[in-house]
């Protein structure tokens, strides 16, 4: 699926998920629905795009920090499919620029989530540090790893960007008669070992 084709709504925040009751879950969705006026009516597409486009304000970037976790790792998880699909077409590097503008808001949504939204409800319900046995389950799950899925989606658009890997060039065959191999050179591929591969590599690189 294309970003395009993605005209749902983003997702409800952790309080209407873990609502015990229908009452209480009612009560959390018009809470939410009071609290994120301007994005009540947004689809993930438009969220994307707004990523894509200028750096945020202060206020853009709050009311986008404010869209939680879930909706945040999803938001990244976009950037990797718009990376994918630019390594598997003929666009130059002015592809990448928007790509290049939603990393760097995104890395501020989520700073600005982590400093000011992670620590109560809606989207955060238990203090991960000091939670009993049986409140284990209501923790911020995998999603609170979603920055090192924007670092790893940082170090493939520099990539892409490199004389090596993202210049028309690259396409071209060399002396010897072949093309630079793309950065994942199997797709479907049921285990990791090309991701760690990858990572393994770029344990020398610095982001600044």
């Amino acid at each position: 699926m294309v970003i395009k084709e993605m005209s749902m709504h983003m997702a409800f925040p952790e309080a209407a998920f873990q609502a015990s009751t229908s009452t209480e879950c009612a009560r959390e969705l018009q809470l939410w629905h009071l609290r994120s006026t301007l994005l009540r009516n947004i689809t993930f597409r438009e969220v994307v795009e707004s990523f894509c486009g200028r750096s945020f304000s202060s206020d853009m970037r709050r009311l986008f920090a404010d869209l939680g976790p879930l909706n945040l790792f999803a938001v990244v998880s976009a950037f990797h499919a718009l990376i994918f699909q630019h390594q598997n077409s003929f666009g130059g590097h002015d592809q990448l620029q928007a790509v290049r503008n939603a990393l760097d808001n995104w890395k501020s949504a989520w700073e600005t989530y982590s400093n000011e939204f992670s620590f109560s409800p809606p989207h955060v319900m238990v203090d991960r540090h000091n939670v009993a046995t049986e409140n284990l389950w209501r923790r911020v799950g995998f999603m609170r790893h979603s920055p090192e899925y924007w670092l790893l989606g940082k170090l493939l658009v520099d990539r892409l960007s490199s004389d090596s890997f993202g210049s028309p060039e690259s396409t071209v065959p060399d002396a010897s008669g072949s093309a630079h191999e793309p950065i994942l050179t199997r797709y479907d591929q049921t285990s990791m070992l090309q991701v760690n591969d990858l990572i393994t590599g770029f344990q020398n690189v610095h982001i600044h």
